[in-house]
C-alpha cells in the first residue's frame, strides 16, 4: 500500500520530470499504477505466501498501466515473487 500511496503522491513531479526528458507520460501511468497497487492490497490478503502475492501485485500493476515503464515495474514485481515463493516473512 505505502509503494502505491507514494506514487500516487508523486504524480505531479514525475510527470515534471518525464516532460523534461521524454513524453510526460510517467507521472500519470505510475499513478495510475498506485492506485491500482493500492487497490489490489486492500482487497488482497497475503495469506502465507509472499511470492504469490507479490505475482499477482505484478499482474495488478501490468493491467492498470499500459507503457514501457509499466511493464517493468510489473515485471520487476513478478520477479520478485518468484525469488521469495512460499514465504510467508521477508527478512534481512
Amino acid at each position: 500500500n505505502r509503494v502505491g500511496v507514494t506514487l500516487v503522491s508523486s504524480e505531479a513531479v514525475l510527470t515534471d520530470l518525464d516532460q523534461q526528458m521524454g513524453d510526460g507520460d510517467l507521472g500519470i501511468t505510475l499513478s495510475k499504477i498506485g492506485l491500482a497497487l493500492q487497490e489490489f492490497a486492500a482487497g488482497t490478503p497475503v495469506e502465507g505466501d509472499i511470492g504469490k502475492w507479490l505475482g499477482k501485485a505484478g499482474m495488478a500493476a501490468n493491467r492498470a498501466g499500459s507503457s514501457s515503464f509499466g511493464t517493468l515495474l510489473a515485471t520487476a514485481l513478478m520477479r520478485a515473487g518468484r525469488a521469495v515463493p512460499g514465504k510467508d516473512a521477508l527478512t534481512g
